[in-house]
C-alpha cells in the first residue's frame, strides 16, 4: 500500500505548528455508522464489549477465507452474550485489513461508545457487535 501524507497546518496562540498526519488508509472512507438506542447497563459489561472488540480486531486479518470472521462470547456471570462480525475486502492484504478494521473501531468507539450494539462499514471492511445473534453464521 503506497503511503501518503498531508499536513496540518495550525495557528496557535504560540505561532504556526506544523505536523505531519497520515492520510487514512485507502478504503475507510465511512459508508454506514448505527448505534443501538439500547445503552449498556453497566462498567463491567461495557468493558467486557471493549474486550471482546479488541478480541475481534486481533482475530478478523488472520482468518484465512478473506478475512470474515464472527464470533460469539457467552454469557459470563449472568451478563448478556455477545455476538460479533469484522469483515474486510478479500483483496486487502492482512496488514491494510488490520489497519482498516483498527480505523472502523475508532470511529465506532467515538460515537457508540455506551451502545448495547454497534454496526460501522467503511469502503473496505466493516465491524458489527450485537447483545443478540445477528445472522445464522454467529457461532
Amino acid at each position: 500500500m503506497a503511503s501518503s501524507w498531508s499536513v496540518a497546518i495550525t495557528f496557535t496562540a504560540a505561532g504556526l505548528f506544523c505536523a505531519p498526519c497520515a492520510v487514512e488508509a485507502v478504503g475507510t472512507s465511512q459508508v454506514l455508522l448505527f448505534c443501538s438506542a439500547d445503552l449498556l447497563e453497566s462498567l463491567i459489561l461495557q468493558m467486557r464489549v471493549v474486550n471482546f472488540l479488541h478480541e475481534l480486531l486481533a482475530c478478523t486479518p488472520n482468518v484465512a477465507a478473506g478475512n470474515n470472521n464472527y464470533a460469539h462470547w457467552p454469557p459470563y456471570r449472568q451478563m448478556k452474550d455477545i455476538y460479533g462480525h469484522g469483515e474486510c475486502m478479500a483483496t486487502l492484504s492482512e496488514d491494510d485489513c488490520r489497519s482498516c478494521m483498527q480505523v472502523a473501531y475508532n470511529k465506532l468507539a467515538r460515537v457508540c461508545w455506551h451502545n448495547s450494539g454497534a454496526h460501522i462499514q467503511l469502503k473496505d471492511c466493516q465491524l458489527r457487535y450485537e447483545m443478540y445473534k445477528f445472522a445464522d453464521n454467529n457461532i
